[in-house]
């Protein structure tokens, strides 16, 4: 109550947290002990991600979704080098458990993951992706274990990746691996 008093009706704690936690990603040393599964970097991740999904279904245009998320890539491509060798530690850290990634896209791929439709949708309008990564993220959106209980993001997510013109029946890493 104190908070929402000193701050006024146009804070949002959601908007603020991801904030701070672009701010200190930017910030951090790199060092690849900050990107293992259980380092700092995948705790503020999974804290990003928690607060950016309730942003979804608020009443916030996707302007400050987007914008969050696109600093926040940017933040990790500052750290390339670390991140490149540690992407599978931090893509399966608690909330984002997939063992058939390949993404180069950490940002966009948790976005799908985890039902980000409104900014999916947006980047998806923005670029367009090789069939390679669209096979990735159909597989990523069909396999996703994002703590949600029950599937309506996934269908949701499906059917726009589906719209966005994304074959089903390409064959996709894990299909790769197996052959």
């Amino acid at each position: 109550e104190m908070l929402n008093k000193w701050a006024g009706k146009d804070f949002d704690g959601n908007v603020a947290i991801c904030g701070a936690i672009v701010c200190l990603i930017k910030t951090t040393p790199q060092h690849h002990s900050s990107f293992t599964p259980l380092g700092p970097i995948s705790n503020l991740l999974d804290t990003f991600f928690y607060h950016v999904e309730i942003l979804e279904d608020t009443k916030y245009p996707i302007t400050i979704e987007a914008q969050l998320l696109d600093t926040l890539d940017k933040a990790l491509g500052a750290h390339s080098e670390v991140v490149d060798s540690a992407r599978l530690a931090l893509l399966t850290s608690e909330r984002r458990q997939d063992p058939f990634t390949t993404c180069d896209l950490l940002v966009l791929h948790v976005a799908v993951q985890i039902g980000l439709h409104r900014y999916v949708s947006q980047k998806l309008d923005e670029q367009s992706y090789s069939r390679s990564i669209q096979s990735d993220f159909l597989l990523t959106a069909l396999l996703s274990t994002a703590d949600r209980p029950n599937k309506t993001h996934r269908v949701r997510m499906v059917s726009l990746l589906l719209e966005k013109g994304f074959d089903p029946n390409m064959p996709t890493n894990l299909d790769r691996r197996v052959a």
